[in-house]
């Protein structure tokens, strides 16, 4: 198992840019259908579960503590009605039942909805991530489907919750509720400065003690933009000099200059010389112009993975995550994660599995 692993994660690094000119992000597409073998459709959902739970052995083969975050993907939580219809339509497919209604479909095949996960892929999934981060959790009112909540409490996930709020007291108001529920928040009021800003004040719950699992955390930092610092090693100070009990942070400075190993080790340790948790950030299912994978060459549909633009990040393109081609692309960056010794990392843009579902309607 571990020769798979590591030939999917083999360290191959191939620098280019692109013209964020060839990013477009044409609204028609989603009043259209995707091409697909006569008969096929993926499941949008496992096949991200698959790319997760093999990144997730992989760095656990080398670091028993490391933990695996994504952030929502609450639908990869559970197995709900969208995969039940699509295996009612591979069987019909099997079986040439293909002009029936989804209602006869559910009568011929009478799947049990409320199946046991268990031995499936969906446990295996759950059984490989630590924990998951939620947008919106109480200043937005979202809060976890029952199947959802039971899923979690079962495999013993850690939550913590992003939270927008109209106001600073507002913003206290989630801390403090969401505290009680043992769930550390990072929150905002102002965009501007979201996940920008690294604290200079004593943090909410600030905590002395040591952090070595997430379980123990009582406040967290998510930063995904770092340019608006003037270097590197300005940024990476801001970094050090706070009591924050988990940083999750690009593996990149400006998104193009890397960290080194002992760049990532100097944060591993609280202002007070406590130690605490530093996690990075990457996408499976979307490519950034701005990373070292990128080719000169490349636009929408060359190379064919590359499927649309991004309709939250304005120098990506939401790409077919299934691909082969793409998934060793994925696969070496997370290698050179695993690699600069982060004592974890957060998948995100999981949801891009809805576009994809959207293009392919199974009714």
């Amino acid at each position: 198992m571990k020769k798979l692993l590591m030939l999917l994660l083999i360290l191959i690094i191939n620098i280019g840019v692109i013209n964020a000119a060839n990013i477009n992000k044409p609204d028609e597409l989603l009043d259209t259908t995707l091409e697909t073998p006569y008969g096929y459709i993926p499941n949008y959902r496992q096949e991200a579960r698959d790319i997760i739970t093999t990144f997730a052995k992989f760095a656990k083969s080398q670091n028993k503590e490391f933990e695996m975050f994504i952030f929502e993907g609450r639908k990869l939580l559970t197995k709900e009605d969208w995969e039940y219809d699509l295996e009612e339509y591979w069987d019909a497919k099997k079986y040439g039942l293909v002009n029936e209604d989804e209602a006869f479909l559910h009568n011929l095949f009478n799947r049990d909805r409320n199946e046991s996960l268990v031995g499936s892929k969906t446990r295996l999934f759950l059984k490989n991530i630590d924990g998951v981060i939620l947008d919106n959790l109480y200043c937005g009112n979202r809060p976890l489907t029952p199947k959802q909540q039971k899923a979690i409490k079962d495999h013993k996930l850690t939550i913590v919750s992003v939270e927008k709020c109209k106001d600073g007291k507002k913003l206290l108001k989630a801390k403090q509720e969401l505290a009680k529920k043992k769930i550390p928040v990072y929150g905002y009021v102002n965009e501007n400065n979201a996940f920008s800003h690294i604290p200079t004040s004593r943090e909410f719950f600030e905590n002395a003690d040591n952090i070595s699992t997430s379980k123990q955390a009582k406040n967290f930092l998510y930063q995904k933009y770092n340019n608006n610092y003037s270097s590197k090693g300005v940024w990476l100070e801001e970094l050090r000099n706070n009591n924050l009990d988990i940083i999750i942070i690009d593996p990149f400075y400006d998104e193009h200059i890397a960290l080194k190993v002992d760049e990532v080790n100097s944060l591993k340790y609280k202002k007070n010389g406590m130690r605490r948790r530093v996690f990075a950030r990457m996408s499976i299912t979307e490519a950034k112009d701005t990373r070292y994978y990128w080719n000169d060459e490349w636009q929408i549909g060359n190379p064919s993975f590359l499927r649309v633009g991004s309709y939250n990040n304005d120098n990506s393109a939401i790409t077919d995550y299934w691909d082969q081609s793409w998934k060793k692309i994925i696969g070496e960056y997370f290698k050179s994660i695993t690699d600069l010794g982060f004592d974890g990392v957060v998948i995100e843009d999981i949801d891009n599995h809805k576009y994809f579902e959207k293009l392919t309607p199974i009714d």
